[in-house]
């Protein structure tokens, strides 16, 4: 019986070294698989660490942009601003003849009266609002005001209603 047992005994060993080499090969799968995940996990955190620092240095370089714009908005808003003096002539007579129309008179056109505006050419209707220059002539207001925006003067009689104050 010895030859049966140490025949047994041989293959019981050849099949615990087999179960041993199968349990190490498990061992260095799982293992291996374990370091696979742990590096994904770093490369991962790397990733998100260097997207995070691709995005704060996105944000760091937007705010130097920003800076610089409000910088140079600051240095051309501090800059002493020169006017010609046409354009200050320009700026005086607008505001002459802003000054003139508020004071112009705007009435309601009477039941009674009768006229025509030599802007629109339509007759006047009663309660319509009218605005009389100096020089006497009325128009419809609605008519009038675009005018006055390009021009300082009567449209029928070409008076410069500017020329009434200080000699312009």
């Amino acid at each position: 019986m010895t030859a049966d047992t140490s025949a047994t005994d041989t293959q019981n060993d050849e099949d615990f070294a087999l179960a041993l080499l199968e349990q190490d090969l498990q061992e260095a799968e799982v293992g291996a698989r374990e370091r696979e995940a742990r590096a994904r996990r770093r490369a991962n955190r790397r990733s998100l660490e260097e997207d995070e620092l691709l995005a704060m240095m996105l944000a760091i370089t937007q705010v130097q942009a920003d800076e610089q714009q409000l910088q140079e908005a600051l240095d051309v808003s501090q800059r002493p601003h020169e006017v010609t003096d046409s354009q200050l002539e320009q700026i005086q007579r607008k505001s002459l003849l802003e000054s003139i129309r508020a004071q112009l008179p705007v009435t309601r056109w009477a039941k009674d009266s009768q006229g025509e505006c030599a802007l629109c050419l339509d007759e006047y209707s009663a309660g319509d609002c009218v605005t009389r220059l100096t020089c006497f002539h009325a128009f419809h207001k609605s008519c009038l005001d675009p005018w006055l925006d390009k021009s300082p003067t009567c449209p029928s009689c070409k008076f410069d209603l500017l020329s009434e104050i200080h000699g312009m």
